[in-house]
């Protein structure tokens, strides 16, 4: 378990303290009952920063699936062929005891020569392609569509890297925007000569504006040598640094931080003091940057309560409305982390509107709170609507020692004017609505006459 925004939570400290003073200046309540209240409210409270700071729990596969792309091209020499498939099944050998591997081959057509198992072994491929020309990017859609369910996933690609039929960059894209990591391994490469190459390029496939994580290059060389590497994000150069190799594997970091939401891509070019083929000498990785998160204050009176002040204080992006800008449809709360119901009357919103709510807290992982107030949880008219039901709590009173009944007589007009339309229902039903909503309220107890 760990906090997008961990600084959020500072705010159960000046929380605490006000929940505290309440507490010291609430008279006529027995004492057992004030200490029990405010454990309520300051568990809630807590509840609800919380939520605010993001708590994100990761849950770890078990084993990673692997799937090799063989190119099988004609520009493809027999003797890298043979040292893609040594690669392979060494690969293969040295992969953990729930991990899997699969083995897609492409030319101009990509098939699969053996689908995700437990296998140890390339023995031989197979399958045979049209090498006339080379499809990267449908190898990469295939594969993405093979791995297995319950695994972490990665694609490795075994290739020159001459693209010549579809988008490449745009298939590694959509990949590790599925949470799919993608490596390479160049072929090509001239025997006998010094040579560099850019082994691998580790991206995140997921960052938050504003929070710093690293980039992590790897590189091959068969000697040492000093190099230059370069890191350019949506073609712009944006950090080169001097480097020394060593012989064989090597690895730079290169901290990152984002300051603008979106997808991106990040390229890493080395560019070594001796070098046989350039071509292998780039990496490419995506990630997908989400802004900081958005809150939908809806009050009761906007522009009077502390708590937008304070929200905004901490960073946070808040937008407050008031009674007229409850969202009708769903794709407008989407755009919102939180709502957060700040002495509203539940008359201010259409059953419809809270539906809409209620779905998007349930289903839509969207948080939804209520802020106390004389227009929030029972004052407010909450009780028994479709938002209370979406909150931890429960409205209703438990222990009720005594509580009288209640007789109400409800006149509804009858005349032609309540056939009129109003905001687009008949008035009549309006009154219709309203008594239904009035009986929902009452308890056996109560008698009711129309």
């Amino acid at each position: 378990m760990r906090f997008v925004q961990p600084w959020i939570l500072l705010l159960i400290v000046p929380v605490a303290v006000g929940l505290w003073f309440t507490y010291r200046r609430t008279h006529g309540m027995a004492k057992g009952r004030k200490m029990f209240a405010f454990g309520v409210r300051f568990a809630l409270m807590a509840l609800l920063i919380a939520a605010l700071a993001g708590p994100e729990a990761h849950r770890p596969n078990r084993g990673l699936a692997t799937i090799f792309l063989l190119d099988r091209s004609d520009s493809i020499s027999d003797v890298e062929r043979k040292r893609a498939e040594a690669f392979v099944d060494q690969a293969m050998k040295s992969l953990g005891e729930d991990d899997q591997a699969g083995v897609v081959a492409f030319g101009k057509n990509p098939l699969v020569d053996a689908a995700p198992s437990g296998r140890r072994s390339l023995d031989r491929v197979g399958s045979r392609v049209d090498p006339g020309a080379t499809d990267l990017a449908a190898a990469m859609r295939l594969a993405s569509a093979s791995f297995p369910e319950g695994k972490g996933r990665r694609i490795v690609i075994v290739s020159d890297g001459n693209e010549t039929r579809g988008d490449a960059a745009g298939a590694a894209q959509a990949a590790a925007a599925d949470g799919i990591q993608v490596d390479t391994l160049a072929l090509g490469t001239q025997a006998g000569r010094p040579e560099a190459s850019v082994a691998d390029l580790e991206v995140p496939s997921e960052a938050r504006v504003d929070q710093p994580f690293d980039l992590r290059v790897e590189i091959d060389s068969t000697v040492a040598q000093s190099a230059r590497v370069e890191i350019d994000r949506d073609g712009v150069l944006v950090k080169s640094l001097d480097v020394r190799l060593t012989k064989g594997r090597n690895r730079v970091v290169v901290p990152q931080k984002l300051t603008e939401d979106g997808f991106h891509r990040f390229r890493a070019t080395v560019r070594p003091a001796q070098d046989a083929d350039a071509r292998n000498n780039v990496g490419m990785g995506f990630t997908s940057v989400r802004g900081r998160p958005k809150i939908l204050v809806l009050s009761g009176k906007p522009g009077k309560s502390p708590l937008v002040p304070a929200l905004r204080k901490q960073g946070l992006v808040v937008e407050e409305g008031g009674p007229g800008d409850v969202p009708v449809r769903p794709e407008q709360l989407q755009a919102y982390e939180a709502v957060l119901l700040n002495d509203l009357n539940a008359s201010f919103l259409t059953e419809g509107q809270q539906i809409l709510l209620q779905n998007a807290a349930k289903d839509a992982g969207v948080g939804l709170a209520m802020i106390g107030g004389e227009d929030s949880f029972l004052p407010g008219g909450w009780y028994g609507t479709p938002v209370a039901e979406a909150l931890p709590i429960d409205m209703d009173i438990r222990q009720r020692k005594s509580f009288p009944s209640t007789s109400i007589m409800i006149m509804v007009d009858a005349s032609g004017s309540m056939g009129m339309v109003e905001d687009g229902k008949m008035k009549i039903r309006l009154a219709a609505e309203a008594a239904e909503q009035t009986v929902k309220l009452m308890s056996p107890l109560d008698r009711v006459g129309v």
